[in-house]
């Protein structure tokens, strides 16, 4: 039994709206009565969810009038009884899958913690959003990393669709090689010669941050870049850089230990650090003349694309302003 004013976390509903899955403070899971809560987000943007049977169910009736299982995305392909119950801990990585671009395919999928409709939902991905195909499967299942994400998470196969072509603003890949099979006539048996055995060769695959271009190709020129970064409580002007003349005293309120981690389009954190008690931080890094660069608050899930003007001239100076209860 748990008081008026007892806050839980709300995972979604069935089916009819009238039972809400929860979570309570104490970590135990089960399902509540709509009436017996007040939502502070609207009914319809709850995910239709089976976390187990609803009160005077038995433990072996769906509470889903279809017969689904887990989180659901209108649109998507995945059974709704695919996988199994896990956490991100009991999944393995299994590097034998295509890895590049992939686009969404349907109206929307979701993007799951571990392989299958049953574990835990991390968001909605929407048709024709690019994601990168991590070379991990399990069953039907494959990982990813979407654009729009900090975590990556696992996707059904079937809702992707691979795109050719190389990834917009990653580093040049490696030439592969295509064996094209040839047709050959069999000549009767006795004319046949011995077959000498083929000489192995070995070959080693090393995993690098950056890969380089095919042998022969030039390699990308690379530059030193200083990027200044503020953190600040309270609006700013458009785009978070009007100068400090144009600022009030609370608009340049600074944060104090706020991480602040400069990263690449696929997430790869390149430098990072907690703002100090001037809240200005200043990160010095080689990169790639042409790779794009992002500041990202992990404590806020922000991320936003540095000037590549500023990135080319190689000092970037950029002031963020997050709200006063953030940190």
């Amino acid at each position: 039994m748990y008081s008026r004013g007892i806050e839980v976390r709300v995972l979604g509903r069935d089916r009819t709206a009238q039972w809400l899955r929860v979570v309570t403070p104490d970590e135990r899971a089960g399902w509540m009565a709509r009436a017996a809560l007040a939502l502070r987000v609207p009914l319809s943007d709850l995910l239709i969810v089976d976390g187990g049977p609803l009160p005077g169910e038995t433990a072996g009736q769906d509470p889903s009038p279809d017969g689904g299982g887990g989180l659901s995305a209108s649109g998507s392909r995945a059974p709704s009884d695919s996988g199994i119950a896990a956490s991100a801990a009991d999944v393995p990585a299994i590097m034998d899958a295509p890895k590049g671009l992939a686009i969404v395919g349907v109206e929307q999928t979701f993007l799951h913690i571990a392989a299958g409709t049953r574990s835990e939902g991390v968001q909605v991905l929407r048709k024709d959003e690019q994601v990168k195909l991590l070379g991990q499967a399990r069953g039907a299942w494959v990982r990813v990393q979407p654009f729009s994400a900090v975590v990556p998470g696992w996707v059904y196969a079937a809702d992707l669709r691979p795109l050719p072509g190389a990834i917009p603003d990653a580093p040049a890949a490696a030439a592969t090689l295509t064996a094209t099979p040839a047709i050959t006539t069999t000549p009767p048996i006795s004319d046949v010669s011995p077959t000498p055995k083929p000489t192995p060769t070995m070959m080693v695959v090393e995993g690098v941050p950056e890969p380089e271009a095919a042998t022969g190709a030039p390699v990308p020129p690379r530059l030193p870049v200083e990027i200044a970064v503020t953190i600040v409580e309270g609006a700013l002007p458009p785009h978070n850089r009007a100068p400090a003349s144009m600022r009030t005293p609370a608009e340049t309120k600074v944060v104090v230990g706020m991480r602040v981690q400069i990263v690449t389009i696929f997430g790869d954190v390149l430098v990072e650090a907690m703002t100090p008690a001037s809240g200005n931080l200043t990160f010095t890094r080689d990169v790639p003349a042409d790779t794009a660069l992002y500041v990202q608050l992990p404590a806020l899930g922000l991320r936003m694309r540095l000037p590549q003007d500023q990135v080319q001239a190689g000092k970037v100076s950029i002031t963020i302003a997050v709200p006063s209860a953030a940190p």
